[in-house]
């Protein structure tokens, strides 16, 4: 008998928010009409664990008698080695959905940098293909794949040059070490007063215009935001003449 939640899943039918047919993932002689991996507009537990989830669900679910069931010629193992090369043997995974909407969000905001709760506007100014779409969600999943290194090239060549950050963390210490650069450049110290705002001007870096720095720097000081337990921002800031 084949499992009834394995065989729902294989029988529903296709979405019209997938991606065209034969983008499809293959098992055996069957498709299975789910996403994988941001194929389709809106989030399912499909594209959320993608391969993996699929692997799972084989291996655990399915046994020989079952595979023939549903493939007409296959063993378990062989619908398993057929998933892991369907998957493996795509060349990338990124929707075009995914990439209009992050193309627009870099539009309307002059970066990518998604909030995780962010929803594509059902609005004018959006690709109709996108809206609806969670991307701040769908951009987190990326940063999770490419820290896994489970994101393949392609996608990372792809988003990088929309001007992806894969960790706000290290984005977010890069802005305030290069103002602080400015900002000794300027002034010749690094005592920014607390109220220090950085212009939005040149030549001080784009991405830290409006930042806080003065607060920034004061949290370092009191808190060891940054620097805590990363002795090489701290020789960073050492480097630079901060005073403690």
């Amino acid at each position: 008998m084949v499992p009834a939640l394995l065989k729902q899943r294989l029988d529903v039918p296709r979405p019209d928010a997938l991606l065209p047919e034969g983008d499809a993932l293959a098992v055996g002689a069957r498709v299975v009409p789910g996403c994988l991996r941001f194929s389709c507009v809106r989030s399912c537990e499909m594209c959320v664990s993608g391969f993996k989830k699929i692997e799972m669900m084989l291996s655990s679910l399915l046994r020989p008698s079952s595979c023939r069931a549903l493939t007409g010629a296959c063993s378990g193992a062989a619908a398993l080695a057929c998933t892991r090369a369907g998957v493996l043997g795509r060349r990338h995974y990124l929707a075009p959905s995914l990439l209009a909407g992050l193309g627009a969000y870099g539009e309307n905001f002059g970066h990518v940098r998604v909030p995780q709760k962010f929803v594509v506007p059902d609005a004018d100014g959006w690709p109709e293909e996108a809206r609806g779409l969670k991307l701040g969600m769908q951009v987190n999943v990326l940063r999770q794949q490419k820290k896994r290194d489970t994101l393949p090239q392609d996608d990372v060549a792809q988003l990088e040059a929309l001007g992806f950050v894969w960790n706000l963390f290290d984005w977010k210490w890069q802005c305030v070490l290069q103002s602080l650069q400015a900002y000794q450049e300027a002034h010749g110290d690094l005592e920014v007063p607390q109220p220090f705002v950085v212009p939005s001007e040149a030549p001080w870096p784009e991405d830290a215009w409006g930042l806080k720095l003065g607060s920034r720097v004061d949290n370092i000081r009191r808190r060891g935001d940054f620097v805590r337990e990363n002795p090489e921002r701290r020789a960073e800031l050492d480097g630079l003449g901060f005073a403690w």
